[in-house]
């Protein structure tokens, strides 16, 4: 037990040993943590079955609530035929499962949140019900401060207005693919065109929804693979084992999620097949993304001065119509 925020596994291992269970397992009603662990894997209930039984074992843990102040409450369900005249489905689950008797602790926080240990077919119930209810608080105090330091790694590594990561998850990331240089490997180098502009019309919150916007698309275009928000306006995707053609689909496909929204992006892209140094393949993605957005640019002045000039023509053609009305009428 004191190597709960070691190994939660090894922990649930102890606990089964000690009871002489068939398995031993944890579950919070945020489901953020769910461990189980079994002697028998071919007993072992997974996918549907297991939220199953735990969301059963959840609703019994929240009926003992409601009629005790306890922090933590020890509940004991056995398959027998009361269970069967109060709770048919779950009986019918248990004796499919061949599932004796389930003691588990509940234990309640102060905002009233719910956190399960048990373990499945006991060979000593009391002795059980005994160290459950002496081990469970410290078990749901090791799993809170591991989620607390989750929710810091994950702080420091995600990006606070898209929710991408940020250059101190890049850094580590070039590290392991130095290492691994993994193959059909790519580097997409992205940049917002006109956010300067936007937010200077528009204001910063308009700026702002415009990059979510873009982070978001990233996210969905290229899902599976990690996006960075470099800084700025300027994005980042690793992509590995997919052909360059299917990036380059993958890259046009997001200008077309764009379009409609008349948000454009300038893209380089860096492609290896193999042995590839990171950092020099991400300045020439990103060498790339700067000729494409010169590229943007340049066009789009040209653009605009052949819509000046036709203006000007428009502008000066009423003039000379406006010139020849005041010559008839003078006449």
């Amino acid at each position: 037990i004191n190597r709960l925020d070691g190994n939660i596994e090894e922990a649930l291992r102890n606990i089964a040993v000690f009871a002489k269970s068939r398995s031993a397992f944890f579950v919070d009603t945020d489901e953020e943590f769910n461990f189980v662990f079994s002697f028998d894997s071919e007993k072992l209930i997974t996918g549907n079955g297991r939220k199953q039984l735990m969301s059963q074992l959840l609703n019994c843990a929240a009926k003992s609530k409601s009629s005790s102040q306890k922090t933590v409450d020890v509940i004991t369900v056995k398959c027998n035929s009361l269970l069967k005249k109060q709770n048919c489905e779950f009986y019918d689950f248990l004796a499919v499962h061949k599932i004796s008797s389930v003691v588990f602790a509940a234990v309640i926080d102060k905002r009233n949140r719910i956190s399960i240990l048990g373990v499945v077919n006991p060979k000593k119930i009391a002795s059980v019900k005994a160290m459950l209810y002496d081990v469970s608080v410290c078990f749901s105090i090791a799993i809170y401060n591991k989620k607390q330091l989750r929710k810091t790694e994950r702080a420091a590594i995600t990006d606070s207005l898209t929710g991408l990561l940020n250059r101190v998850a890049y850094n580590r990331e070039l590290k392991r693919l130095d290492k691994e240089k993994p193959k059909n490997f790519a580097c997409v180098y992205v940049d917002v065109d006109e956010l300067h502009l936007r937010n200077n019309q528009y204001g910063h919150t308009f700026g702002n929804e415009m990059l979510i916007y873009i982070a978001n698309t990233l996210k969905e275009v290229f899902y599976g693979y990690p996006v960075y928000r470099m800084g700025g306006d300027e994005f980042l995707i690793f992509v590995e084992y997919y052909d360059e053609r299917t990036v380059s689909r993958l890259i046009n496909i997001v200008f077309e999620r764009l379009e409609p929204m008349n948000y454009h992006v300038s893209v380089g892209m860096s492609y290896k097949e193999q042995n590839f140094n990171t950092e020099e393949t991400v300045l020439e993605a990103e060498k790339k993304m700067y000729d494409a957005k010169a590229k943007y640019y340049q066009t789009k002045a040209e653009n605009d001065a052949v819509t000046e000039s036709q203006k000007y023509k428009t502008v000066k053609s009423g003039n000379a119509g406006i010139d020849a009305m005041l010559d008839v009428m003078k006449n």
